[in-house]
């Protein structure tokens, strides 16, 4: 195994063993959240337990990363809400300070953190114009005005999909299921925040 996969399963038992109550774990008791869902929000759980516990994972969001990806699954279903999960994490970087002042009415909570909540209806999937200004990963983002998140974006997508391709090409074929896959998720995001950029600029 190499190191991030050391990594990360040492960090999921450090999580298995806390006793500390998540936020994530509010929806795993939710009676009205359907148990496919959960299989999703469980792991995400998991990773809070070792995130909440260090103030070296703090996120500057309210919700945090994480648990936007959990309230975006149990609300809108695994698909869309992993997808509106993985545009927030793109978001969640150092240009976000500077976007929030300027694009939101209410920009921060009562602790200090960027306030920006899961949407309770989510935005109508313009998924024809969002994934036209997808193809390059990150354009949509610098249409509207984020360039620094469109930067974000263009090379985390591209750098994904080159260790894909090069995992495949190494004969690690399950490894470049996996990556593709996460590289797709977040080129999905793009298209969805491209969507979103297009569904709000026509509504103006």
């Amino acid at each position: 195994m190499d190191t991030v996969l050391r990594l990360t399963l040492l960090l999921l038992a450090v999580g298995a063993l806390s006793a500390q109550g998540v936020p994530a774990d509010t929806l795993l008791g939710n009676a009205q959240v359907a148990p496919f869902p959960k299989l999703w929000i469980a792991p995400i759980a998991l990773y809070q337990r070792v995130s909440y516990a260090t103030p070296l994972l703090n996120c500057q969001f309210e919700p945090s990363c994480s648990h936007f990806m959990a309230l975006s699954i149990s609300r809108h279903g695994v698909a869309k809400g992993s997808i509106m999960g993985a545009d927030r994490l793109v978001r969640c970087n150092p240009f976000a300070y500077g976007y929030q002042l300027r694009d939101r009415r209410s920009p921060f909570h009562d602790d200090g953190r960027l306030l920006d909540p899961v949407p309770t209806t989510g935005a109508p999937w313009a998924l024809r114009h969002g994934l036209a200004g997808a193809i390059i990963p990150g354009l949509g983002r610098v249409r509207a005005g984020r360039p620094g998140d469109g930067l974000v974006s263009f090379l985390l997508v591209t750098s994904l999909a080159i260790s894909a391709y090069r995992m495949h090409a190494d004969g690690k074929d399950m490894r470049a299921g996996l990556v593709g896959t996460v590289a797709l998720l977040f080129w999905l995001g793009d298209a969805y925040s491209t969507a979103v950029f297009k569904l709000n600029r026509n509504i103006e």
